[in-house]
């Protein structure tokens, strides 16, 4: 039953990574008779504005340090980030394009790298393991001093994009969740995630579902490298991990059927465990009362276990002296 929960939830990500999930977008805008902006459009949009916030920053930071540009020499540092491969990736529905990583995500980092402690403080950073597919554990947490706590990018933040740089298990590397709601006391995150931005139009939750596809993880995963009993990835790793995107509208409805769908199998795995569970207790229980002689109703004329266990004895003895008899005399007839 697990295994079907399990093959069930592949495929609803599968009809969600392949526009099979919603009706799309340039459905809807045909029926409806209006335009839509497809994804290819929006994706220019994005890497537009991505530019102008990369300008901005970094002009605030040389006014900040009053080394003012003399010309716009400055503005060819910029990097633009590279677009995915097509050629062997499969064809979307109308209205999607191909879209990396970098190209919607910017202020990409890692978190905190100071040695932390379980001795509880008011510093909390969030363990690797907090971050599973779509989901963050803020429980699961280790600490920092005060003195540790400093720098302000290390900081959780509503919207934030979360990816697990390293993990035990391959399984677990490069698994994605976005933070919806801050806890009630501020959290930072370690140098064991990466962190970043999503740009305006782009849905975080349907991103992080991108990540939990076994086709779209498989160059990533590849990518993983081994070391002391630990798998990771790179920031090069991770910024040409390749998805579908949908136009704004569509990735939106996209997401709120996966989490229906996913509540569902949460809510019947739930079911599972706890059926489970009683299972196991049943069993035991019907255990216990055969071996206390509760199970089946006693016939006080059925015969004692002690004749029962003294007729066996008997039978045993009996069937040892008729072996030894029986190659005795076979020792005979070779003389």
């Amino acid at each position: 039953m697990q295994a079907n929960l399990k093959r069930y939830r592949a495929s609803v990500l599968k009809a969600a990574c392949e526009g099979r999930l919603v009706p799309t977008e340039a459905e809807l805008a045909r029926q409806e008779g209006r335009d839509y902006e497809p994804a290819d459009k929006l994706l220019r949009r994005i890497l537009r504005e991505r530019r102008a916030r990369w300008e901005a920053d970094t002009l605030a930071k040389m006014q900040a340090s009053g080394k003012l540009p003399k010309d716009d020499h400055w503005k060819q540092k910029y990097k633009e980030p590279s677009a995915p491969d097509t050629s062997n990736l499969p064809p979307l529905p109308e209205g999607w394009c191909w879209a990396n990583f970098s190209q919607v995500i910017w202020r990409l980092r890692s978190g905190s790298a100071e040695t932390s402690g379980r001795e509880v403080t008011d510093y909390p950073v969030l363990k690797s393991s907090a971050v599973r597919p779509e989901k963050i554990d803020f429980d699961d947490l280790i600490y920092l001093e005060e003195s540790q706590s400093s720098n302000e990018d290390n900081f959780l933040q509503l919207d934030d994009v979360l990816v697990t740089r390293l993990s035990g298990s391959l399984e677990y590397v490069g698994v994605c969740a976005i933070v919806t709601t801050l806890p009630s006391r501020r959290i930072q995150y370690p140098d064991r995630i990466f962190c970043g931005k999503p740009a305006e139009n782009i849905d975080g939750i349907y991103l992080s579902h991108c990540f939990s596809h076994g086709p779209l993880r498989a160059p990533m995963e590849q990518a993983a490298k081994s070391t002391a009993g630990h798998q990771r990835i790179s920031m090069s790793d991770l910024s040409p991990f390749a998805f579908p995107l949908p136009p704004w509208n569509e990735q939106q409805r996209i997401s709120v059927e996966i989490e229906k769908h996913l509540s569902l199998l949460e809510n019947a795995y739930v079911m599972i465990q706890a059926d489970l569970r009683r299972a196991e207790r049943l069993w035991q229980a019907i255990l216990s009362s055969a071996f206390t002689g509760q199970l089946v109703p006693q016939d006080p004329t059925d015969e004692p276990a002690s004749a029962l266990l003294e007729r066996i004895r008997a039978g045993r003895v009996e069937s040892s002296k008729k072996t030894v008899a029986r190659r005795a005399a076979e020792k005979r007839g070779q003389r």
